[in-house]
């Protein structure tokens, strides 16, 4: 019997799959995580805002700003 093998370069092919799989699902969770707060500050009135000293444009330009950014920066 005659076993083949496939020699392929897994070190450089695998690391860079790695990479771009990895980074996708930081992004993913970065998403979510900003959807989550999104959500929560939605929940929240104008005076719980006014306690913790922001408006809703500052967080609207804020979360909109975070998710232009890379989840790692």
């Amino acid at each position: 019997m005659t076993t083949l093998t496939l020699s392929l370069p897994l070190g450089r092919f695998g690391t860079g799959f790695g990479k771009a799989v990895s980074a996708t699902l930081a992004h993913w969770r970065h998403l979510r995580m900003l959807a989550r707060t999104r959500r929560i500050v939605a929940d929240m009135d104008e005076h719980m805002l006014a306690d913790i000293g922001v408006s809703r444009a500052q967080i609207t330009f804020e979360l909109d700003r975070a998710r232009r950014r890379r989840p790692l920066d």
